[in-house]
C-alpha cells in the first residue's frame, strides 16, 4: 500500500482538482490518502467532508492546529500505514498513472526512492514546459521538492521535515536522496503538474520568511555530517549553496525593501564559515550545470554574480586588516 499525503491550508480553489487526480489513478495498488487540514480558515474542510462520506475506505482526514508544511506533512506520516509515501501539494495534481508507473518499477529494482519527471503548469491547466533531469545526478539537476519523487516509509519515518522554517524540502530532501543512494529508481516521464502560478510561493515571496534558507542549509549539512557522508557529497552540497543561497536568496534580497548591506555580507560569511575558500571554485558551476538547473535568466549570471560575491568577501577581508 501507498499512503498519500496532502497538507491542506487555503486551497478550496484546487482541492477538488488535487483530490480528483488521486482518486482516479489507473492500476491495481492499494492506497489511502491522508488529507491533513493544518488550520485552514476558508472552506477547504468542507470539500475535504464531503469526499471522506463519498470515499470513506480511502480518505482519512485529519484536523490540526496551524504549524505549516512540514507540520502537517510530519504528522500525516506518523498517520500513514502505507509501505510507500508520496506528498502531494493541495494546490497541485498529479498524472493517470503515477502510482502505477512507478511503484512497478520501485518494486522490480527494490528502490528505497523512485523519482519522476513533472510539467510547470499553470491554474489553467497549461503546461508551460517539462522539467527533466539530465544525467543522473540528482543533486545538482533534480528539483529538491519533497513532492517530486515516492519514498520508502522508512526513510522518512527515521527523518521528518524540520518545523518552523521554509525551505523544508532543501533542509531535507538532498540528504533522504544521498540514503537512498544505490537504490533509486527515475522515470523518465512528467507524472506531476507543479502549478508555477502560485503568488504564495517562498519563491515569489520577499519579506523575513526568506531568510529561513540559513536553518534550512544548516540543517542539510549538519545531517550529512551526522551521518559521515559529508566528505562523499561536499562538491554537491556546495553546489546547492551556491545555488539556493548565493544565487537564489541574493536575488530575492535584491527585492527586499529593508535588505542591507549586512545581509549580502552574510551571505559570504555563512559560506566562508562552512566550506572555506572551498566554495569559491565548484566543479558543477565549472561544467555550467546551473544553466540546465536554474529554470530563469539567472542562470546566466551565476559567474557574474559569485565574482560580486567574493568581491565583498575580499573587501571584507581587507578591511579587518
Amino acid at each position: 500500500m501507498i499512503s498519500i499525503i496532502i497538507p491542506v491550508y487555503n486551497v478550496e480553489k484546487y482541492l477538488k482538482r488535487c483530490l480528483d487526480s488521486i482518486l482516479n489513478q489507473e492500476g491495481d495498488y492499494p492506497f489511502e490518502v491522508i488529507i491533513v487540514n493544518d488550520g485552514s480558515p476558508d472552506k477547504s474542510q468542507q470539500i475535504i467532508d464531503d469526499y471522506a462520506r463519498k470515499y470513506p475506505k480511502v480518505i482519512k482526514a485529519f484536523v490540526k492546529e496551524n504549524g505549516g508544511l512540514s507540520s502537517a506533512r510530519n504528522y500525516g506520516i506518523k498517520k500513514a500505514v502505507g509501505e510507500y509515501i508520496l506528498l502531494v501539494d493541495s494546490d497541485d495534481y498529479i498524472e493517470h498513472n503515477l502510482i502505477d508507473l512507478v511503484l512497478s518499477e520501485m518494486k522490480k529494482n527494490q528502490s528505497l526512492m523512485g523519482i519522476f519527471d513533472y510539467y510547470l503548469t499553470k491554474q489553467d491547466g497549461t503546461k508551460a514546459n517539462k522539467e527533466i533531469y539530465k544525467g543522473n545526478n540528482y543533486y545538482v539537476l533534480g528539483k529538491q521538492a519533497a513532492w517530486a519523487r515516492i519514498y520508502h516509509k522508512s526513510l522518512l519515518e527515521e527523518n521528518l521535515f524540520p518545523e518552523g522554517i521554509n525551505y523544508e524540502d532543501l533542509a531535507l530532501v538532498p540528504f533522504l536522496i544521498a540514503k537512498a543512494t544505490g537504490k533509486l529508481t527515475y522515470i523518465r516521464k512528467p507524472l506531476y503538474n507543479y502549478i508555477i502560478d502560485n503568488t504564495g510561493s517562498i519563491m515569489n515571496t520577499y519579506n523575513e520568511k526568506i531568510f529561513d534558507i540559513y536553518p534550512a542549509m544548516e540543517n542539510l549539512i549538519s545531517l550529512f555530517k551526522e551521518a559521515g557522508l559529508y566528505d562523499l557529497h561536499k562538491e554537491e552540497i556546495h553546489y546547492l549553496a551556491l545555488e539556493h543561497l548565493c544565487v537564489g536568496h541574493g536575488y530575492r534580497l535584491i527585492r527586499y525593501p529593508k535588505k542591507t548591506w549586512q545581509d549580502f555580507i552574510d551571505i559570504t560569511n555563512f559560506m566562508q564559515r562552512h566550506f572555506g575558500n572551498e566554495w569559491q571554485k565548484n566543479k558543477y558551476v565549472e561544467q555550467k550545470i546551473q544553466r540546465q538547473n536554474i529554470s530563469s535568466a539567472m542562470a546566466l549570471i551565476v559567474p557574474t554574480y559569485l565574482i560580486f560575491l567574493k568581491l565583498i568577501f575580499s573587501n571584507k577581508r581587507g578591511n579587518k586588516r
